[in-house]
């Protein structure tokens, strides 16, 4: 899977999640007097927010690796580019080193 298919995953199921504490707070507002009942959705409140928490870390760590993909991406172009310009440059060293020798021997 790729960023943007796991982010969106991750988004649509904290949506999903927040509407299931909006209809839980709505039922918990309902049975009121009901002390079990209301015991019950606490609970299922509580359980939901844990999730929640936990899809945030996980959008998180899902940004975090992400972002060192890109960080390795970019360091990989450098190396690329700084080894084209070595093999560049000992290229050129070379070519000068037989454009003196050869003119020193032209010259001696």
């Amino acid at each position: 899977m790729n960023f943007d298919d796991v982010s969106a995953n991750i988004q649509s199921k904290m949506q999903r999640l927040e509407q299931q504490l909006a209809n839980l707070r709505a039922a918990r507002q309902r049975v009121e007097g009901d002390n079990a009942a209301v015991a019950v959705i606490d609970r299922d409140i509580e359980i939901l927010m844990e999730t929640r928490a936990k899809l945030l870390r996980s959008r998180d760590l899902v940004q975090q690796v992400h972002h060192i993909g890109q960080q390795t991406q970019q360091q990989h172009r450098r190396d690329r580019f700084y080894q084209k310009l070595s093999l560049a440059l000992i290229a050129f060293s070379g070519v000068a080193l037989l454009a003196l020798l050869g003119v020193y021997l032209f010259v001696i």
